[in-house]
């Protein structure tokens, strides 16, 4: 191709150059998602506060976080489970409220204790109906609760229509100090 039409052959190798590139960054992206770098080098704590006001800019939602204990180290497996449940908590509010006039707000709540940590989520958003999740297969939300089950934690979901959406789960665990 470059012989018969040289033009044609670099507009090609733009393309292949261009759709090389953003699967370059997509991988990146996906493997940096499998555990947030972040997380190794902050701590969950100040990883957690950055996410929710990463969250209140780029969705221009209410959300604020109260976290006890936080000096605590956790297990890395356990940090990663807390940070994915709280970006998938916090998306759910999004995916499923974006349509109201007046966007809701979200709490997040993290408490470590020598024994467990127990996270909320809440929002004061349009709320479900839990019974018609048993037949729907709400896949974020199962994950967190299996996730959190394996580790011997439980979940807790508070929620009706018209009256926001509370998560709450609990997990065994055992920490030291990050000091």
């Amino acid at each position: 191709m470059l012989e018969i039409d040289p033009t044609r052959a670099k507009q090609e190798l733009d393309n292949l150059k261009t759709i090389a590139m953003s699967t370059f960054q997509r991988v990146r992206l996906f493997i940096t998602d499998l555990r947030p770098m972040m997380l190794d080098d902050l701590g969950l704590t100040a990883t957690l506060k950055r996410y929710v006001e990463t969250y209140k800019a780029e969705t221009g939602f209410e959300a604020k976080i109260d976290i006890k204990g936080g000096d605590k180290k956790l297990a890395s497996y356990i940090e990663v489970l807390i940070f994915r449940a709280v970006q998938e908590l916090m998306g759910n509010v999004v995916r499923h409220n974006s349509e109201l006039t007046v966007k809701p707000n979200i709490m997040v709540q993290m408490a470590v204790e020598d024994n467990f940590v127990r996270v909320n989520v809440a929002d004061n958003g349009k709320g479900f109906n839990p019974a018609e999740l048993e037949n729907k297969p709400v896949l974020g939300l199962k994950l967190i609760r299996d996730r959190v089950e394996m580790l011997g934690g439980s979940m807790e979901t508070d929620t009706s229509p018209g009256q926001g959406t509370r998560i709450t789960f609990q997990i065994p665990v055992e920490t030291t100090s990050r000091l």
